[in-house]
């Protein structure tokens, strides 16, 4: 094996080496441009929406909420507080500087790129009795979320 050979080699095992190491830091990156422009959307979606529409949507998850609380199970889950890519809202943690989108459910694409709404748990809308369960990740390979 010749000098040039072992350069290049040890060339290539550098450069793959600082991007093994480089990865974290770029996919929670680019996670949070993600994240930002789905609040922004969520944000110039809801100034778009008439503050009829908007009390109409507060009043079925007030519904659905009731009904949980009841023990039933309401079917129009995905349909209540959706303003867009089953995004119902935002959470915002000034203290860790996070502001995440919140998605109806809590598959591992949603845990993915934001915080999940438990279906069957009241939606986040405020109110006595209200126990709304939002699920989130820390640490994700891919993202840091919650950290």
């Amino acid at each position: 094996m010749g000098k040039k050979t072992r350069s290049l080699i040890v060339i290539g095992l550098l450069i793959a080496g600082i991007a093994v190491m480089a990865y974290p830091a770029f996919s929670s990156y680019i996670n949070a441009i993600h994240s930002s422009r789905a609040v922004q959307a969520l944000s110039a979606q809801v100034e778009g929406t008439g503050s009829a529409a908007l009390e109409e949507q507060r009043r079925l998850a007030a519904a659905y909420n009731d009904a949980v609380s009841t023990g039933a199970v309401p079917g129009d889950y995905g349909e209540i507080l959706d303003f867009g890519n089953g995004i119902m809202g935002s959470l915002r943690i000034p203290r860790i500087d996070v502001e995440l989108p919140i998605y109806h459910g809590v598959s591992d694409a949603v845990l993915q790129k934001g915080v999940g709404h438990m279906p069957r748990s009241a939606f986040p809308i405020g109110g006595a009795g209200n126990h709304s369960v939002l699920t989130g990740h820390t640490g994700l390979p891919s993202a840091r979320l919650l950290t």
